[in-house]
């Protein structure tokens, strides 16, 4: 990730996809960085109290292909049912 990263002074309120909301500190990267060969222009990574991530947002290129991903974290430390595949 990138070696560096700017904490806001003051935390954003993050509409979550499960109908909730939670406050969060936004941390963008300070300069563009390579990640595993993809060269990213922008990463933003959202921390909530006690260092939990509760979001990211990246644009990065990889082989002439740029895209832009946003990922949101929810229910941290609820157990989740994984039922086996079909057939």
């Amino acid at each position: 990730m990138s070696p560096t990263y700017t904490v806001q002074d003051d935390q954003d309120v993050i509409d979550l996809v499960n109908g909730g909301e939670v406050h969060a500190w936004r941390l963008p990267a300070d300069a563009p960085f390579n990640m595993m060969g993809v060269d990213m222009q922008e990463l933003i990574v959202w921390l909530a109290d006690g260092h939990v991530v509760v979001g990211t947002q990246g644009t990065g290129t990889f082989g002439g292909v740029q895209t832009t991903t946003v990922q949101q974290f929810t229910d941290w430390g609820v157990p989740v049912v994984v039922e086996p595949p079909v057939g």
